[in-house]
């Protein structure tokens, strides 16, 4: 299980003919994220399947603004001839303020452990059944009544800040999405609607607060922080919500 962290999102979106010239400022201060593909730029592809309740709670928390919500989602990355794990994630967010705790699940076994009614393979490399994590995503299912919902793929360019690895930028770009998929359907690729295709997103994390080159950085490109959420857009652009 990883621990929850507390964590700022700064989100600007940008036009792609920017992207090169965002880049060139950034790589003075940032390394290639080493979980990133090799190729120009690091990169990779995040996969997404996110819960909502059939009266979209979720969604409807997010569009009235409540301070306090959570988002769960099952996440991944690459293609589906990689070999990777998937990741249960709980999402909190408090104000500006953001905190994520993960579990790691073996591809294999993600039928299994949503259920809690199930136990996971004899000679798995599961988690032990009583994960932290792994309950309170369990248990968020039932007491709230979730769904999957939407599935969320993007491209992803991931940089780590040099002196300061906890603190990243990504660059986000191509995001798509599909209604209700099923969990067997993370790696799907058909007859996904494409969202903002003329536009990358930009995001600062950080969570002590952001350096000053940061700042300098989005001063010069007058960049307009944003709120924006690649699971309400895709709940809307999917036809799920208003």
């Amino acid at each position: 299980m990883t621990p929850a962290r507390e964590r700022y999102e700064f989100k600007y979106k940008i036009p792609l003919a920017q992207v090169a010239e965002i880049r060139k400022a950034i790589l003075p201060y940032v390394l290639p994220d080493p979980h990133a593909n090799g190729g120009p730029f690091p990169h990779y592809t995040v996969r997404n399947i996110y819960f909502d309740s059939r009266d979209l709670r979720a969604y409807h928390d997010r569009q009235f603004g409540m301070k306090r919500r959570k988002k769960l989602r099952v996440r991944t990355y690459g293609g589906i001839n990689d070999i990777v794990p998937v990741f249960f994630e709980i999402k909190h967010k408090l104000g500006k303020r953001r905190f994520k705790e993960r579990v790691e699940i073996p591809r294999d076994q993600v039928a299994v452990a949503i259920d809690p009614v199930k136990t996971f393979l004899p000679g798995s490399s599961a988690p032990p059944i009583d994960d932290r994590t792994l309950s309170r995503f369990r248990s968020y299912l039932e007491t709230l009544e979730l769904e999957p919902a939407v599935l969320v793929a993007y491209e992803r360019e991931a940089y780590m800040v040099s002196n300061d690895p906890a603190k990243r930028i990504t660059i986000d770009e191509k995001i798509r999405t599909r209604p209700a998929p099923g969990l067997d359907e993370l790696f799907l690729e058909r007859d996904l609607i494409s969202i903002d295709s003329k536009s990358s997103l930009v995001e600062f994390k950080f969570d002590d607060g952001m350096p000053l080159w940061m700042r300098e950085i989005v001063s010069h490109f007058g960049l307009r922080r944003i709120s924006y959420s690649k699971f309400s857009r895709a709940m809307e652009e999917s036809g799920l919500a208003g």
